[in-house]
């Protein structure tokens, strides 16, 4: 056998199987993320066919990352499926779980916040404030609930 390429990944199992401690914020490659306090099992069409799950990450309470290695609707989507942007069920596989810095998952947020176009994310603080709040979470459990509020709640009074 030759080698392997650049490009080989592990082995990925599904989504669930996996052992994640809720809520969980998942953060997508274009710039958004979320927080959801299931696991995701589907997604819109439109999501599945502009590349939404590629590379998709979920980082749990516990301070685990995963990151969605391949994603295919359960059945196939018909034409009905298509035209109405309906939601399907997904076939998640996710890559082995690793444990980042909490540092670094904050600045994967921030660099949302700053991608922002529609000026989602800073409904309650600015921009900075808001960065400032996930940088300072001392926890995965609070940098969560900051994804989550965004500010609203009185996370502002005791960080800045």
């Amino acid at each position: 056998m030759g080698e392997l390429s650049g490009r080989w990944r592990p082995l990925a199992c599904p989504l669930n199987e996996m052992a994640m401690k809720h809520p969980v914020l998942w953060i997508a490659r274009e710039g958004s993320f979320g927080v959801i306090d299931t696991l995701m099992k589907d997604g819109s069409i439109a999501a599945y066919r502009n590349g939404f799950f590629e590379g998709l990450r979920f980082f749990d309470s516990s301070g685990s990352v995963w990151e969605v290695g391949a994603a295919v609707p359960k059945r196939k989507p018909g034409a009905l499926d298509r035209l109405l942007n309906r939601r399907v069920e997904m076939d998640l596989r996710i890559e082995p779980s690793r444990q980042p810095a909490l540092a670094e998952v904050a600045e994967l947020l921030c660099s949302c916040v700053d991608r922002d176009p529609g000026d989602l994310y800073d409904q309650f603080v600015t921009r900075d404030e808001l960065k400032i709040l996930f940088r300072s979470a001392a926890s995965a459990p609070e940098l969560i609930k900051r994804a989550r509020t965004l500010g609203e709640e009185d996370d502002r009074e005791t960080t800045v």
